[in-house]
């Protein structure tokens, strides 16, 4: 039995301008110990599917299809009490911008402390030297004087470590890493990368580590996950993926991550699409160097292989359903 499975999820957010389809009967799955790569624009649906993991996603987005299997149980049933007892414990969150998840008027070790306490009952006091180890684990220097420390006396890095510290506090089954690096730099990035692989061995931690860098995905995930517009477009190894992408999509962000000397950076033409007016057939055609008028037509669905899969006309005869 998978850790996690995501079948067919769809998210909705119904606005005034009208309705986006955020998440677009979206397919996924972790094992015990893996690491799943969640990539794409921004926009592309992987915040939505992180929050919907944990049933946070809030008006006026819904999950209106699907199911989300923890350890064979269907979070979407679950009452609102059960789901508490599960999140933060049993699946826990790292959310995007430490600065807007750390509340200013409180030390850092005692916002460490709540965890503990909303889940276990213990008496705050008591919670010191747990909150010192801990920080300790996740390479925070001078632990002792840091459980004082405001978020406004941290680097970003730091701050980053005080919410993985709360994320592992538990030790839960399953931690969402979402874009856990986007605002650090390529040092403190490769150090918060090295923590996460160290922790996934100590504690055996599945992770979805969702990103908008593919280079960094790939030095993480066992496999990767590639998103457009709400669907999946590419899934597989991640270390084939970065080496051999399928879909122009993923090509293109693959080629992003790429520089030298003598080449300038490459950017992917246009723009996202529009998710209140969304392209016929493929999302990608407007942007896509491969595409032809019957990819206006192109009915989505996911081609299969032995690897995995991809979502594209190119493919059409080539895998199988």
């Amino acid at each position: 039995m998978k850790l996690l499975e995501v079948e067919d999820l769809s998210v909705e957010y119904h606005l005034p301008q009208g309705k986006v389809k955020a998440l677009d009967n979206v397919n996924l799955t972790i094992d015990k110990g893996e690491v799943v790569g969640v990539v794409g624009e921004s926009g592309s649906g992987k915040s939505t599917l992180a929050h919907a993991v944990i049933r946070l996603v809030k008006p006026p987005g819904k999950i209106v299809e699907g199911r989300i299997l923890f350890n064979g149980k269907n979070i979407l049933e679950l009452s609102d009490e059960e789901i508490r007892k599960i999140r933060g414990k049993e699946i826990s969150m790292i959310f995007q911008d430490p600065s807007s998840y750390l509340n200013p008027v409180y030390p850092v070790g005692f916002q460490v402390a709540e965890v503990y306490e909303a889940h276990e009952n213990t008496n705050m006091r008591k919670l010191n030297g747990e909150v010192v180890s801990l920080f300790k684990k996740v390479r925070i220097t001078d632990s002792e004087v840091r459980v004082g420390s405001y978020p406004h006396e941290l680097s970003g890095g730091m701050k980053q470590r005080i919410l993985i510290a709360m994320a592992i506090a538990l030790k839960p089954k399953l931690l969402i890493a979402d874009e856990p690096t986007s605002a650090l730099d390529t040092t403190i990035q490769a150090e918060i990368l090295s923590l996460l692989n160290e922790l996934k061995e100590e504690y055996s931690l599945s992770i979805l580590f969702i990103s908008h860098d593919v280079g960094v995905v790939s030095e993480i995930a066992n496999r990767m996950i590639v998103m457009y517009a709400g669907k999946v477009v590419e899934e597989g190894p991640a270390k084939r993926i970065v080496e051999e992408p399928l879909h122009p999509y993923t090509k293109a962000l693959v080629l992003a991550t790429k520089t030298t000397r003598k080449k300038k950076l490459f950017s992917i033409p246009g723009t996202p699409p529009d998710m209140l007016n969304l392209p016929k057939g493929c999302p990608f055609h407007p942007r896509c160097p491969y595409a032809k008028d019957s990819c206006k037509e192109w009915s989505y669905r996911m081609i299969r292989n032995h690897e995995g899969g991809v979502a594209c006309a190119i493919y059409e005869n080539t895998g199988s359903s």
